[in-house]
């Protein structure tokens, strides 16, 4: 069963609309199509990516707008950090289950715009989809997407998979 953890209105509203505006609003943010979306054989959906860190290295210019979230996560080690965009669909899609990486490490999706859109978690937890929410797991357990059908461009999100600083108390109990 997964641990988790939200956390509503994370960011304080000058950072959140920093990177709301670059990433969603501005018109241009750099996306790149992605198929498979859990990355299992058979998911024939795609999605929009943009690693922001990848490889043990800032991969994106974009990585200072989303600073404020890594400081604020205090985080000993990244693993990497992915913006994501789910185009709007008629209809829920639910992608396949799937980990992030098999070795324990904290997952934290940051939701950058309000959809009924949702991440399920291994246990059946339904989080929804609420701008600068965070959601706090444990991302070598099974979880997946969803696409939305309400927003008429679609779902927007930032994956981050980390190890905590082992004095990071706010988080204890969660893989590190």
């Amino acid at each position: 069963m997964a641990k988790y953890k939200i956390i509503d209105n994370f960011l304080d509203q000058e950072n959140f609309l920093n990177i709301k505006q670059a990433i969603v609003t501005s018109g241009n943010f750099p996306w790149y199509i992605t198929e498979n979306v859990s990355g299992t054989t058979g998911d024939s959906d795609y999605y929009f990516t943009h690693h922001i860190y990848k490889d043990h290295s800032i991969n994106s210019s974009y990585y200072n707008i989303i600073k404020p979230i890594v400081d604020k996560l205090n985080v000993f080690a990244l693993r990497r950090i992915k913006a994501n965009f789910y185009p709007s669909t008629k209809e829920i899609i639910k992608h396949a289950y799937h980990i992030d990486h098999p070795t324990p490490n904290t997952g934290s999706i940051y939701y950058i715009n309000t959809n009924n859109g949702k991440t399920i978690l291994d246990d059946g937890t339904e989080v929804e989809s609420i701008e600068n929410r965070l959601l706090i797991f444990e991302a070598n357990v099974k979880h997946r997407s969803t696409t939305c059908t309400d927003d008429p461009i679609g779902r927007f999100n930032i994956n981050f998979n980390y190890f905590p600083t082992k004095e990071n108390k706010q988080y204890k109990g969660f893989a590190q």
